[in-house]
């Protein structure tokens, strides 16, 4: 059991360790990626669905206003002077490829070992039976 257990988990444990996207500061992100924006009083915004307006960003970012009882999301524009810099999240190839190689190095060292052993131990049982005929 503890065997399958490992089987399982070393790779998801890989898989939380190097993850397969990444962060990289870009001037202009794509359109609909996910950014974060660090202003310059070191504030760190995520915001939602945004989009440019005149070389502004305007979106979602966390701010919301009371309307009678009910919270409201507000958009918010952004001036590219408030903003320190943005990073963009991306796939990261590199990283990917070292991920999916050392799971299926390590899936495939712990199957060798699980049929290894069971194989010796049946080998064993035989050559005892062998021995004491």
């Amino acid at each position: 059991m503890k065997r399958y257990i490992a089987a399982i988990l070393i790779p998801c444990f890989l898989l939380q360790l190097c993850g397969c996207y990444s962060w990289r500061i870009v001037e202009t992100p794509e359109p609909g990626s996910n950014i974060k924006i660090y202003t310059k009083n070191y504030k760190v915004i995520e915001p939602k669905n945004w989009r440019y307006e005149d070389g502004n960003i305007v979106g979602f970012m966390g701010e919301e206003k009371l309307e009678g009882y009910t919270a409201v999301k507000v958009e918010t524009k952004m001036e590219q002077k408030e903003i320190n810099k943005i990073e963009e999240e991306y796939l990261n190839i590199t990283n990917t490829s070292i991920l999916i190689g050392g799971i299926v190095i390590v899936g495939l060292l712990i199957l060798y070992v699980i049929f290894a052993v069971e194989a010796n131990e049946e080998m064993v049982k035989e050559v005892g039976e062998l021995l004491n005929n």
